[in-house]
């Protein structure tokens, strides 16, 4: 890092592919692989091996993005889930639970407000 500024908080700067980041960025060098850049090409994220530094705290689109880059490397699966839905596998069991206020439907399932399915692990 060569440099770190705070960001005012109506100022995030745009991550190419979408999202941004906000409050501070760290301008990074190095010789390691660049994962993540500004719109303006400057490193976000950076990785040497199984390890990756972000230089910066993303917003919500960019976090995502880059659980979702770790998580593929680990060859670990997600699956995307609204607000207030969580997905638990057992050895046998899949369990869907909606800890919101209101009934959803996913993957085809309608669950209701404050509800949970269990369905055989697929």
């Amino acid at each position: 890092m060569t440099r770190l500024e705070t960001l005012r908080p109506d100022m995030p700067i745009p991550v190419e592919g979408g999202g941004g980041v906000k409050n501070w960025f760290e301008h990074l060098e190095g010789e390691t692989e660049i994962t993540f850049v500004t719109g303006s090409g400057l490193p976000v994220c950076m990785r040497s091996g199984r390890t990756t530094y972000c230089g910066g705290w993303g917003d919500d689109a960019f976090l995502d993005r880059l659980v979702k880059d770790l998580c593929h490397r680990a060859e670990v699966e997600t699956t995307a889930l609204p607000t207030g839905v969580r997905l638990r596998d057992t050895a046998t069991e899949r369990l869907w639970f909606n800890h919101n206020a209101y009934g959803i439907e996913i993957a085809g399932k309608e669950i209701g407000p404050a509800d949970f399915i269990r369905e055989p692990k697929p």
